[in-house]
Order: structure tokens, then sequence, then C-alpha cells
């Protein structure tokens, strides 16, 4: 089979999140062509995905060697040293692989590593000038940042504040009953 049939499989395979199938269609590509940039970010994604973030940065450490300048592999090494809470190694990436180009991704990836570490005027001022597509209280919930969240909410004055009050309950339901009594 034609590597670009094989790639056209990857694709399927990643949209219908079958990871385990995804891993084996990259291997065939790798098999015959060692060095494909897609197939090494697939396989990536597939160990990110089935949470085992140490293999998708044992794959992409080999990738860096061969492809320094693929922001795709970037990312997926920020996401990978957020979720094992190496949150400077994670902005590092994110710094590295915007320097490459900008993509929203390492841009909301940047502001959830500053979140973590607690840079949360940078974090702000990445969120102002970068290509959105989720709230900034989205991103706050994600990194545990409950009380901003609802603060951002009540201060923007947004139309949603229940939802993210819902967003924040599914994660902690006594960060919110400790926000509503700080601000009465």
């Amino acid at each position: 089979m034609a590597i670009q049939d094989l790639l056209d499989k990857c694709e399927y395979a990643y949209d219908d999140k079958d990871f385990k199938k995804l891993i084996g269609l990259c291997d065939e590509v790798l098999k015959n062509n060692p060095d494909n940039p897609i197939a090494i970010s697939y396989k990536s994604m597939a160990y990110y995905f089935l949470n085992q973030p140490e293999k998708a940065l044992e794959i992409l450490k080999h990738a860096s060697k061969l492809h320094p300048d693929n922001h795709y592999h970037k990312n997926i090494a920020a996401m990978a040293y957020y979720d094992l809470g190496e949150y400077e190694k994670s902005l590092k990436c994110c710094c590295e692989g915007l320097n490459i180009k900008e993509f929203d991704w390492l841009f909301e990836n940047r502001i959830k590593a500053l979140l973590k570490l607690d840079r949360i005027d940078e974090a702000m001022e990445c969120y102002e000038n970068g290509p959105w597509s989720i709230e900034i209280t989205d991103l706050l919930i994600e990194s545990g940042k409950y009380s901003l969240a609802l603060k951002y909410c009540l201060e923007a004055e947004l139309d949603d504040c229940e939802s993210v009050i819902d967003k924040i309950k599914e994660k902690d339901t006594s960060e919110v009953g400790d926000y509503y009594i700080s601000w009465i």
C-alpha cells in the first residue's frame, strides 16, 4: 500500500479516536519511511491520547533530531510535558513552536503552562493577543484556577456565568462555595 494511502488511513483512525489502530498504521508508514514527520506526529499523538506521555516524548525526542522545526512536534511535546506536571518544559516547547509558526494549540498550551506556573499576567496577555476558539474561563478551569475563572466571569459580565459555575462544580464543588463566601 502506498504511503499516502496509509497516511489517509491514519487520518481516519485519528478522527475516529482509534489510537491503537493509528499506532499500527503509523508503524507501517515508518517501516517504509522512518523519517515521515506526519506518521511521527500521529504516533506520538496516539500515545499521548492513550495516556502514555512518556512514550510520546520518547518518539518526539528522536523526531526532534530529524525535524527540528516541526511545530506540531513541539505542540505534542508541550502537551505531554504539561500532563507530566513539567510546566517549564511545556512552556519552552510552546515558545519554540511559536517561533516556528503561530499555531492556535501552541498558544492555548502556552497559556495553560503559564497558568500552572502562576504567571497569570503573562497568561492573560498571551490570551488577549492570540487567536481564539476557546474561552479563557475554560483554560482557567482546566488549570485549576477556579476562583480566577469566576472572578473573570463576574468582572467581564459574561452572559454564561452559570455555565462557568457548572464547569467548576464538575471539577471541585468547594471552590464555588469558597469563592461565593469571599465575594459576599
